[in-house]
């Protein structure tokens, strides 16, 4: 565990996180495992919080 875990990324693969989330959503059947395709949307959502930072050293305005 971290005191910032908004700063680093989990060992996930944010393109198998892609490709699971597409998948799920081109499912003809409306089946999903919920648990498993909820947490890949989740490593979505914090690949977009990383990537949503300041970089170190800017101000932010």
């Amino acid at each position: 565990m971290t005191d910032q875990p908004e700063t680093h990324l989990d060992c996930g693969d944010s393109l198998d996180d892609v490709r699971e989330v597409v998948e799920m959503l081109s499912r003809s059947d409306g089946v999903a495992s919920l648990w498993h395709d909820l947490e890949h949307g989740a490593g979505l959502f914090r690949l977009l919080a990383h990537l949503d930072l300041p970089s170190e050293g800017t101000v932010p305005k």
